[in-house]
């Protein structure tokens, strides 16, 4: 587009706006430097030929679009010629592209991409798509905070997805597939731009784009595999799957947004927290990302051939049991010796686990928890506790070239101690009658429910073999396309085994995974059908049909499986439920809350626990989380986490003594800036000024550009009556101020009043009422503002709106508002 004619500029652009500069070309605009006059604010202002009235339609969805990630539009105005969009003016210093993306700290790309998520599902809310995501459009602060721009390629949902006829021409960096063959586009297509940005950031590079050739360029968006095995490799596994189905070739295959962000979301606050949940996030919620090692592989679950299915209506306690690898007595042993006597010692291992695991699922006692929340330690009452499990299935292999020592035992945490023990010698010259051996001792010493068939059946020595150096090879993510052939004919020639055909659906969902090719994702889903026949509700057909559904996006038919699964004895189910309670939880808050609470006796893991509190936290059952919180506690003394939670709870709702208690206490063993923080806006509401001032001191080690520690500490020292509080005024209001920082307007205004700067404080309230939707906070400020000016009337109006939102009177408890404290106390109904 040409630069617009002033002429045309004059005609269109009210007087209101005074256009200072020409700033650049945006999209299929002209960006213009503009100051409001009315408002007394810098804007920016985006110039669009009105070609049709779709393009003013979509400006004003884009107004509508309340979302702190996304600039915002202020106005729209156009006439017969042109359409002019008033957005916020966003300075940012920090250039956004490929490496400055990569180069982003672990926990700093979350929060980024985070924000970005939240950003492009509040626009695909509004009805638009955005369909030119990349790293110029995304404007990032010094502050880090992300506001999404650049909306002239965006779109509306209703008229432009189903229709072929969209043409596109947008940018080489966040094409997608579709774009290409214009085909139509939809909320898939930025999830795709999205899955771009986040291999940028795993592997320092672009998926597709090859500098120069555009050619080369095209032939990798539309069909070349991508290379998830560059050097640049992350420290997040959940996110290398992540994007594999992001940058999915065919758009019905990508996650949903939702999916994406509840993802991203969970890694984010889940940092310190142990993933006990891995494998499921990425279409299910908080706590799982499609872990790859449990999707392809026939793991814990794979040898079970028994068509028998226990329920859980049963008049037996079902013991929830962990079965750990197992442990060689000497573990060098199992390394010793040629490479052959190696890989059989590790064979034989594969196969005792493989024969606890199905002896688990097909005991009506018993029900297995996986593996994968062992910590790997042998202190067998903290890892039962830990993991909240009846039991733990031990194993220990001493093994020589003819003969194998295996020791079997299980810890009882009811009885605190090894219930049961037994030892054999078992011949290894044949792996069959070995693997048998297994079996028998299991059902004889250990009390296991004897299996309706044959584990094995008649599988022969090599075939075995081959079914284990294969299963190997996939753990290990050395199965290649080269496996196939012999995985095949190994299922064809033993159909009876079911492990054999579990192995090969999971091949294929990891050739699938590996190099986005849909077939093996089709013949993965055509085998499970088949099983799904010939073993009706068998527990691991269930289960893997369960990731099955997910890589595919099926998750009406995953929640289908899901819910049959619960009823399962032989799966236990509580890392499934919290994931399912999320997902639901990230769209409808109380709905999913009540979801974790409906599902049946949880294992009360420390996992369970965090995403329970989290979820009270958020709906302010406050009450209830108290109750959590000392449960929580009680279970797991040794993490700081239910405290820190029980103490946020106190401050809120006013309890202040216990709050600086608990702060207190965890300070002992944990210290960090949102606990000292904390500690010291206690120590103010109790008037405990010096005190208070030490922890905001503290907090500025860790955060030393912290505007909101340096207004803590200039009202601590004004509440001292001491002249210091003056500097840490000026700083705060410099912090405030820098315009490369979000523009927090209301906090300024209280700094200026504190200052005595009185008609600058009401200048700078009145833009905070116009651009705030009259949150809490901001009646909060107000109220203080207005006390300080003297304005009794208004400070107790906005003081009883803050109250009203849910702010505690208590927050008025420092000298300066102690008037509106006292005010509230005696007119509390």
């Amino acid at each position: 587009m040409n630069k617009v004619p002033e002429v045309e500029l004059e005609k269109l652009i009210p007087e209101r706006y005074r256009l200072e500069n020409f700033l650049g070309s945006g999209g299929f605009g002209q960006v213009y430097n503009a100051f409001d006059s009315t408002l007394l604010r810098y804007v920016a202002i985006k110039v669009i030929k009105y070609e049709h009235s779709e393009a003013l339609l979509e400006a004003q969805a884009l107004a509508r679009c309340n979302s702190p990630n996304i600039v915002e539009v202020h106005d729209v105005i156009h006439n017969e010629n042109y359409l002019a969009i008033v957005m916020e003016k966003v300075e940012s210093k920090l250039d956004l592209d490929v490496n400055a993306i990569a180069d982003m700290e672990k926990n700093e790309f979350l929060s980024f991409f985070l924000q970005v998520s939240k950003a492009v599902s509040d626009i695909h809310a509004a009805g638009l798509l955005h369909l030119d995501l990349k790293p110029s459009n995304i404007l990032f602060t010094d502050q880090k905070a992300v506001k999404v721009s650049d909306f002239g390629l965006s779109t509306h949902q209703a008229s432009q997805e189903g229709n072929a006829n969209y043409s596109y021409s947008g940018s080489w960096e966040c094409l997608s597939p579709e774009h290409l063959q214009q085909k139509p586009v939809s909320t898939a297509t930025d999830v795709f731009a999205l899955g771009i940005l986040l291999y940028n950031y795993l592997f320092k590079a672009h998926p597709f784009v090859v500098e120069g050739d555009i050619s080369a360029t095209e032939e990798n968006i539309l069909g070349a595999r991508i290379n998830y095995q560059q050097q640049f490799r992350c420290a997040i596994p959940e996110l290398e799957v992540m994007v594999r189905a992001m940058l999915d070739k065919t758009p019905r295959n990508r996650p949903s947004m939702q999916q994406v962000f509840t993802a991203i979301e969970n890694l984010h606050h889940n940092d310190n927290v142990p993933m006990e949940t891995v494998e499921l996030d990425l279409p299910k919620a908080k706590a799982s990302k499609l872990d790859s090692k449990l999707l392809y592989a026939a793991t814990a679950v794979v040898v079970v051939i028994s068509g028998v299915v226990f329920f859980l209506p049963s008049l037996t306690p079902v013991a929830t049991t962990l079965v750990i690898p197992p442990l060689y007595v000497d573990s060098a042993k199992a390394y010793e010796g040629d490479a052959e006597s190696r890989r059989d010692r590790l064979l034989l291992a594969a196969i005792v686990e493989d024969e606890i695991v199905s002896s688990v699922i097909n005991d009506p006692q018993r029900s297995l928890v996986s593996k994968k929340e062992w910590r790997g330690t042998k202190d067998w009452a903290e890892e039962a506790r830990l993991v909240d499990v009846d039991q733990i299935i031990i194993s220990n292999l001493n093994c020589s070239i003819d003969f194998c020592d295996v020791n079997l035992s299980v810890y009882s945490r009811k009885k605190d101690g090894i219930s049961k023990l037994t030892s054999k010698k078992i011949p290894t010259s044949d792996l069959l009658v070995f693997a048998q051996v297994i079996e028998q001792t299991l059902v004889s010493d250990l009390d296991f429910t004897a299996h309706n068939t044959p584990v094995l059946g008649s599988i022969s020595d090599s075939d075995l073999r081959l079914y284990y150096n294969i299963k190997k090879k996939l753990e290990d993510e050395e199965f290649t396309e080269a496996d196939i052939a012999g995985l095949k004919q190994l299922s064809q020639d033993n159909p009876g085994f079911l492990g054999a055909q579990l192995l090969l659906a999971g091949a294929y969902r990891n050739l699938y995974m590996n190099f986005n090719v849909d077939r093996w994702l089709q013949q993965s889903q055509e085998l499970m059908l088949q099983l799904n026949d010939r073993f009706p509700a068998n527990p691991s057909v269930m289960y893997q049909d369960f990731h099955n559904k997910l890589l595919a996006h099926d998750l009406t038919g995953a929640e289908k499986t899901l819910s049959q699964l619960k009823r399962v004895i032989g799966v236990e189910t509580t890392r499934l439920a919290i994931s399912e309670a999320m997902l639901i939880f990230s769209k409808q808050p109380k709905e999913g809350y009540q979801k974790l609470l409906q599902h049946e006796n949880p294992r009360l893991t420390h996992s369970y626990f965090h995403h329970r509190a989290y979820m009270e936290e958020t709906l302010k059952e406050f009450d209830t989380l108290e109750q959590t919180c000392i449960a929580w506690a009680k279970r797991f003394p040794d993490t700081y986490l239910p405290k820190f939670f029980l103490a946020n709870s106190y401050l809120v709702t006013g309890r202040l003594q216990e709050a600086e208690t608990l702060y207190i206490e965890i300070l002992k063993k944990k210290s960090d800036h949102d606990i000292v923080l904390n500690l010291g806006i206690t120590q103010m509401l109790l008037g405990r000024y010096n005190e208070s001032i030490e922890n905001f001191k503290k907090a500025l080690e860790y955060s030393p550009g912290s505007r909101e520690i340096y207004l803590n500490l200039a009202e601590s020292y004004k509440a001292l009556e001491s002249k210091e509080s003056k500097q840490y005024f000026l700083q705060a209001l410099t912090l405030y101020s820098d315009k490369n920082a979000d523009q927090d307007y209301a906090h300024k205004a209280l700094i200026l009043a504190h200052l005595n700067r009185n008609e600058d404080a009401i200048i700078e309230l009145q833009k905070a009422a116009q651009l705030n939707n009259k949150a809490g906070e901001f009646f909060f400020i107000a109220a203080q503002v207005y006390q300080l000016l003297g304005q009794d009337r208004a400070a107790r109006y906005n003081a009883e709106e803050a109250v009203a939102i849910g702010f505690g009177k208590h927050w008025f408890r420092v000298p300066w508002t102690q008037p509106l404290y006292d005010y509230l106390s005696n007119n509390a109904n």
